[in-house]
């Protein structure tokens, strides 16, 4: 969906997530499957959820949301799928906020995993495991204006996607909507979302 936009480009390979049971309970990454994450809801609902709604605005993450949205796999599973999605969301555009901060030249690595504060919340295993862990499935933030661009425009064709497919009601993503319509105006993608949503051609 999103690549065929030309504003991600798949990785060449796909990594494997790190052995599940930890501390808190199975690990739900960027290239985790629908079934793991049905699997992991049954287990530890809570922290589950916590992983997917912290995911970094990147490519596998979005086509995992559509995937689970699409095919209702967190219906009965969580209580309100909508509140989910916009938790996700509103934390997509926490991150683009953090990315337009000043910047000094250096990169932002993030965790693959749900949110950069994971290692601290997963608390099990030496220093050195849990470096290992991250250094391996780490995301590499792009914080340049190129790159804030981009994380504004996987945000915008998600939110698209959504809409335009039924997966969400419009009226439960009207404060998403409004933050993304006037704050990132300047964005070509976003004016023209504006103007779908006003034309109700969404």
């Amino acid at each position: 969906m999103l690549e065929d936009e030309d504003v991600y480009e798949r990785p060449a390979g796909r990594d494997s997530t790190p052995d599940a049971h930890l501390a808190h309970g199975p690990v739900i990454g960027l290239y985790s499957s629908q079934d793991e994450v049905e699997a992991a809801l049954r287990l530890d609902p809570d922290y589950t959820l916590h992983q997917l709604t912290h995911l970094p605005v990147e490519l596998p993450a979005l086509e995992l949301w559509n995937g689970l949205l699409a095919s209702k796999t967190l219906d009965g599973l969580v209580q309100d799928t909508s509140t989910v999605v916009c938790d996700f969301i509103q934390h997509g555009l926490r991150g683009i906020e953090s990315a337009l901060e000043p910047y000094d030249g250096s990169p932002t690595v993030l965790s693959a995993y749900g949110g950069s504060d994971f290692d601290d919340e997963l608390g099990s295993g030496d220093d050195d495991s849990r470096s290992s862990r991250s250094s391996a499935h780490a995301v590499l933030v792009d914080r340049s204006a190129d790159g804030q661009g981009r994380i504004i425009r996987l945000m915008v064709l998600f939110v698209r996607n959504l809409l335009r497919k039924r997966l969400v009601d419009q009226s439960a993503l009207f404060f998403e909507l409004q933050e993304l319509c006037v704050r990132y105006l300047w964005v070509p993608e976003v004016r023209d979302l504006r103007a779908a949503l006003h034309d109700k051609r969404l």
